[in-house]
């Protein structure tokens, strides 16, 4: 009876261990055993509008994806676009970016554009930290590894332009539609959308600007079709215009419109001129409907 009762306490044991073995086996692997992580740059210097494309490098292939966050430590994040996956606030930890090397691979690439806009802008950085992902299947070379992206200014000869909302507005004022445009027709945006954005030629059938002649450009908004807005509220629009990334003027122009103003569509009211561009040997000036210099090149 001792004998049998040795055999399954033998027997149980060898089960036991077994089972614990399996479930090591699920487990992580050490971190001395684990992949490790560098960049194969920790800094990159571009242009608005260009791209700057990162490296990740692992000590070595392995069968598991390794994921590693992203984050923003200085800067605007409106300043840039990513294909990296954007982590929102139902992942763990901070709002950032993750980057993932497919498993057997043994790097994987991503890349920072800086968002070409129209306005004159001094150099700037942003700067990212790099870290371990949620997975956790490998490692950073020393934790963490921190690198910048260097902005400089882009500025073309072309006209830009943005029409958008001054401060907090109805989001149901987006179903009005504005068009604005110079006289010369240098420059138009005449898409519907919600603002008119304009920094390079798009379509000419609706989104296209130039490098503007030497003489008067008028500036004009157009109120194209209200499309049954709730009457009898103001509308708050702001008009920013010039020399893409060289010179821009911002108008206010608040008491332009309200939501029953007169539209194109239905009638010939909705064209507004609220100012004008002045060239002269390619050089801007910029003045407001009532004749005032709002904005000069090279001032």
């Amino acid at each position: 009876m001792k004998n049998i009762l040795n055999y399954k306490f033998a027997l149980g044991f060898a089960v036991l261990l077994g089972f614990t073995s399996c479930m090591d086996d699920d487990q992580d692997y050490p971190a001395q055993n684990k992949p490790v992580a560098t960049l194969d740059m920790t800094s990159a210097s571009i242009a608005e509008g260009e791209t700057a494309t990162f490296t990740i490098n692992l000590s070595k292939a392995q069968a598991a994806a390794s994921d590693f966050k992203l984050d923003l430590l200085s800067g605007s994040a409106d300043d840039f676009d990513t294909d990296a996956a954007h982590l929102d606030e139902f992942e763990i930890g901070p709002e950032g970016w993750q980057v993932t090397v497919p498993g057997t691979a043994s790097s994987v690439e991503f890349s920072i554009t800086a968002l070409l806009d129209l306005y004159p802008e001094a150099p700037e950085t942003l700067k990212f930290r790099m870290t371990q992902g949620q997975q956790g299947n490998s490692t950073v070379a020393g934790g963490h590894i921190d690198f910048t992206v260097n902005i400089t200014n882009s500025s073309t000869v072309n006209c830009g332009l943005e029409l958008a909302w001054d401060g907090d507005a109805d989001e149901h004022l987006c179903d009005m539609d504005f068009d604005v445009y110079l006289d010369s027709f240098g420059a138009y945006a005449f898409t519907g959308d919600c603002p008119e954005y304009l920094i390079e030629p798009v379509n000419p059938s609706n989104l296209w600007t130039s490098e503007l002649a030497d003489g008067t450009h008028v500036i004009v908004v157009d109120l194209w079709d209200t499309h049954g807005v709730t009457p009898g509220l103001p509308v708050p629009l702001r008009l920013t215009i010039g020399k893409v990334g060289v010179v821009m003027a911002d108008m206010d122009l608040g008491d332009l419109y309200m939501t029953d103003s007169e539209d194109s569509a239905n009638g010939s009211g909705g064209a507004m001129a609220i100012g004008w561009i002045e060239v002269v040997n390619g050089l801007y000036s910029i003045y407001d409907v009532n004749g005032n210099l709002v904005a000069e090149e090279g001032i």
